[in-house]
């Protein structure tokens, strides 16, 4: 008895939800299409940009690319991985992609390694 017993897991698969009062023939996706039109609202990236400036008015840009297409413009948060000599952005974004750029502080080698973007386009 899953109510009578402590720590029970109940698993409920194969169910789809209808609006109004006449059911359509059920519908079954593949996960990698379900997936794909998930990553439309949501989607968590990974960026490293590296390079070497002669002075600190440098910066470098590195691309990143989406898994799918966003359903519109998201908004990108970038959470800090491990910078040396470097401040971060994401200064342009749209439904494909987004741009990651170090502006470097001091002259000589800079990095941003293991950012995380996650990249919203809710609703």
């Amino acid at each position: 008895s899953v109510v009578g017993t402590l720590n029970a897991t109940f698993y409920i698969t194969g169910l789809q939800l209808e609006e109004g009062e006449v059911a359509t023939p059920f519908e079954e996706r593949e996960y990698v299409v379900e997936l794909r039109r998930c990553q439309r609202y949501f989607q968590i990236c990974y960026a490293n940009t590296r390079g070497y400036a002669n002075t600190a008015a440098h910066a470098m840009n590195t691309s990143i690319h989406y898994y799918s297409e966003m359903r519109a413009v998201p908004t990108a948060i970038l959470t800090a991985g491990t910078r040396v000599n470097a401040t971060v952005t994401i200064p342009a974004i749209d439904q494909y992609g987004s741009n990651h750029r170090i502006a470097f502080t001091a002259a000589g080698a800079g990095y941003a390694i293991n950012e995380v973007v996650r990249i919203l386009a809710e609703l």
